[in-house]
């Protein structure tokens, strides 16, 4: 099979950022010219698209994977994304240019997460010997969530504030 219809195959299956694409074809031992002719094939003809690509798999990480825009942009990053394309696909989620496109509030989404994954405070955190919360217990309780929402790309600032809500709906 030749270098152009391997790309197409690959396109077939999922997505791919250019970078990743030459990655994957270097892989399969085709030669430098050849990926570099097929590359601009494909962008020329619109199969290969770093903006389009970006978007698309933001949208994905953000509403489905449940991921945060640091995870996000440090994936579009691996995956060969540049900076700037990566962060105008992180703005287009948020305040979508598109009449239709659906926005993504990556707040709620923390604040979602937390509700889901963890049980209320009261419920985890023991009493103490005098009556009220053991307050070692709940300082690591409320670490290890805000290290969870961390881990999944969310700031500091986001983690804090769903522990806030959290602790309102309660």
């Amino acid at each position: 099979m030749n270098c152009y219809d391997t790309a197409l195959g690959m396109l077939s299956r999922r997505g791919y950022a250019v970078k990743e694409m030459a990655g994957a074809l270097k892989k399969k031992d085709f030669a430098g010219h050849e990926i570099a002719d097929v590359i601009g094939r494909l962008e020329d003809k619109k199969f290969l698209d770093d903006a389009a690509f970006a978007l698309s798999r933001a949208r994905y990480r953000a509403m489905l994977s449940g991921w945060g825009t640091v995870r996000i942009l440090q994936e579009l990053a691996q995956k060969g994304v540049a900076e700037d394309v990566a962060a105008q696909a992180m703005r287009e989620l948020v305040e979508p240019e598109e009449e239709f496109s659906e926005t993504h509030d990556f707040q709620a989404a923390a604040n979602d997460i937390l509700a889901r994954r963890f049980k209320p405070l009261e419920e985890v955190v023991p009493y103490a010997e005098n009556g009220g919360f053991d307050r070692l217990a709940y300082q690591k309780e409320v670490q290890r969530r805000v290290a969870f929402l961390i881990r999944r790309g969310y700031s500091l600032a986001q983690a804090k504030e769903a522990l806030r809500v959290s602790d309102l709906e309660e």
